[in-house]
């Protein structure tokens, strides 16, 4: 009887060794701050940046709450029903639709975001704050006329890598234009200008444009 207590021992303890070498690969990628709290590292994410992850860590351009790459009637119609509770948005969009910056979404928001539509108005620049340990992910923006106009970036000055990470059309939708997310990741400590603009691939034709000024502690 004693043999067999020891060997259900035995086996239990490999068991209990195994599931922490599993548990330790598995934070590997992990960062734990003084509290004890642990989460994902940013490298983590740039490993895995499939459309999940590229969705969850986005940032919408101020007033395009329907992500379609333009400020248009539609997404003043998304404010307005949103604040009058008659439409739901993803917390993206509720950061996109609240254009005055009063972490709510009003009839303000879409009545500013409407004269923006039709040229009347121009909204803030989007401003982020962030980490060396900790990047962002700016989208999804869409091209249009059938892919002849895209997105494109400029920096104002050397401190950061900004990659593309592009997501095509679902099936059955011809000539709809891919997705575009960008990726950007802080390399050293500053204030940058991110310039975003719809233009051609020679750059001569810009239909759009909206700027990120980030800053990087």
């Amino acid at each position: 009887m004693k043999k067999t207590y020891k060997k259900a021992f035995c086996i239990l303890l490999v068991f209990s060794v195994l599931l922490s070498i599993s548990s330790i690969s598995a934070m590997a990628e992990t960062t734990q701050h003084a509290t004890g709290l642990i989460w994902d590292t940013w490298e983590s994410y740039l490993k895995n940046m499939d459309e999940t992850t590229l969705r969850a860590l986005s940032t919408q351009r101020p007033g395009d709450v329907d992500a379609d790459g333009k400020i248009s009637a539609s997404d003043a119609r998304l404010c307005l029903r949103a604040a009058a509770a008659l439409e739901t948005l993803t917390e993206p969009q509720r950061a996109a639709a609240d254009v005055d910056n009063s972490a709510d979404v009003s009839a303000s928001d879409a009545r500013k975001v409407l004269r923006t539509a039709a040229g009347l108005d121009v909204l803030e620049d989007l401003a982020i704050d962030t980490t060396l340990d900790w990047g962002l992910v700016i989208g999804p923006l869409k091209g249009r006329g059938s892919g002849r106009y895209f997105w494109q970036y400029r920096i104002d000055r050397e401190g950061l890598t900004v990659t593309e990470e592009s997501i095509a059309p679902p099936e059955g939708k011809d000539g709809a234009s891919p997705e575009t997310f960008f990726v950007i990741t802080p390399e050293k400590p500053g204030k940058y200008t991110v310039t975003f603009q719809l233009t051609t691939f020679a750059q001569d034709t810009v239909l759009d444009e909206f700027r990120l000024d980030i800053t990087v502690t």
